[in-house]
């Protein structure tokens, strides 16, 4: 993207697209910059490894058809989940429903729900038949009953996966990634010195080792990652192909 085909949209211009039953989508596409400069090395997020012997790190790097490679930097489902929570605050929580989710005596706003409306803390609460009711409508075309009790839960999507209707997906309105391309992990060297010799200071010479080392009484030092399930792996885009962030908002009516 070029500054000279960059300009302002306004409200109005966004409001048209969004009413226009001509317009499927409305995509904005940003190249972004780490915040220590493009030879600065970005960490992404970790994802769970497929299995206990997998010697690469978790991060989502997929290879493409045209030889290069991509990874992600934030999901769709964590940026969404980050941005809900801001109709808590006082300026914008007029403008929601104010649902609270009590089991026992614990409260929690549907806000604050990481699976919105289909979440299985709903599941658990007295109120859970009327929002299933309300869900099972929009399976059936029928969105008006969910807008009124979880409109979030259109803007922002969700998945059903455990319910009685684990076949409704709603994809949300607004959804957004951050993707790297032409990445490569690089490794991140770690070390850590005791400051008290453990062994010989509090243990004693007959404590082996190892256990030491498991409780983090003994001194580290490695290359790659630093723990069972804690990568040190880090990650280096190529400067020619920036990092790169694209919304995407679906017109009403369209899915």
């Amino acid at each position: 993207m070029n500054a000279s085909n960059v300009r302002n949209v306004s409200v109005e211009e966004m409001e048209n697209w969004i009413t226009d039953e001509n317009v499927i989508a409305v995509v904005v596409e940003e190249q972004l910059e780490p915040a220590g400069g493009w030879r600065f090395p970005v960490k992404p997020p970790t994802f769970g490894a497929l299995d206990e012997e997998e010697t690469t790190p978790p991060y989502c790097i997929d290879e493409l058809p045209d030889g290069h490679n991509v990874c992600i930097l934030d999901t769709p489902a964590s940026a969404n989940n980050r941005r809900e929570p801001i109709f808590l605050r006082e300026e914008f929580k007029d403008l929601v429903p104010k649902i609270q989710i009590i089991i026992n005596e614990k409260k929690k706003s549907l806000l604050e729900l990481p699976h919105r409306a289909a979440d299985v803390m709903i599941k658990c609460s007295k109120g859970h038949s009327k929002i299933a009711e309300a869900l099972s409508k929009y399976l059936n075309g029928n969105a008006w009953p969910l807008a009124e009790i979880a409109p979030t839960t259109l803007v922002f999507g969700a998945w059903d996966s455990r319910g009685e209707n684990s076949n409704l997906k709603i994809s949300g309105v607004l959804r957004s990634c951050t993707l790297a391309y032409d990445v490569k992990p690089i490794h991140m060297p770690f070390q850590y010195v005791p400051p008290v010799d453990y062994k010989s200071e509090i243990f004693g010479a007959d404590k082996p080792q190892k256990k030491l080392s498991e409780m983090g009484f003994d001194g580290a030092l490695g290359v790659g990652w630093g723990g069972r399930n804690d990568w040190w792996w880090n990650m280096h885009a190529n400067r020619s192909k920036p990092l790169r962030f694209a919304g995407i908002w679906h017109s009403r009516g369209r899915r």
